[in-house]
């Protein structure tokens, strides 16, 4: 806890002066990470050309450009859903926590055809093409990063950023069941 307007800490006993504290509603944001084709996801990949990308959840969007990776539970169950871009209106492959997939997908969409969707449409066909994909899984599949940011690519994160890794603490109470993760964010 930070004063701007003292520029020092603030202690315990002035946090809970009434009025001191209140409930706000902060923004978040769900981005999709393009993976990698590789050894590690192969066995998600349907063709060469599937455009398929990690929907991941934050409460921190100013964090984006320093993302070096994407945490998981692993124990967490997975899904992996053909759909459009509501961006591009192209076909695309997302995957998310089975245990979320109502608060982006709502169930009268699956029978919606494909080939009635337009761009700007506001329901978007999907089908669910792939169940229980454990966290453990995805653990160590690369994505390209998301926004260029060449300040954070150390040696380190070039060599190791860009990947799934697994949490603990990962849950499904909110967002996608996958975590942007910025490390120079705390």
């Amino acid at each position: 806890p930070f004063s701007p307007a003292a520029g020092t800490g603030l202690s315990t006993h002035e946090l809970n002066m009434p009025g001191c504290y209140k409930e706000v509603t902060d923004t978040s944001v769900v981005a999709m990470f393009k993976v990698k084709k590789g050894e590690k996801s192969a066995h998600l990949f349907d063709s060469d050309s599937e455009d398929l990308r990690i929907l991941a959840w934050t409460t921190t969007p100013w964090t984006l450009p320093s993302n070096v990776a994407l945490t998981v539970g692993p124990e967490i169950e997975y899904v992996k859903v053909r759909t459009f871009s509501p961006y591009t209106g192209n076909k695309v492959s997302l995957i998310l926590a089975k245990a979320r997939l109502g608060e982006f997908f709502p169930k009268e969409n699956d029978a919606l055809p494909f080939a009635d969707y337009k761009l700007g449409d506001k329901k978007v066909p999907f089908n669910v093409v792939k169940t229980g994909i454990k966290g453990a899984q995805l653990v160590d599949i690369q994505y390209e990063q998301l926004l260029p940011s060449p300040e954070i690519l150390t040696e380190n994160v070039r060599e190791n950023g860009f990947r799934v890794i697994a949490g603990d603490w990962v849950t499904t109470e909110d967002g996608t069941g996958v975590v942007h993760t910025a490390p120079y964010f705390g």
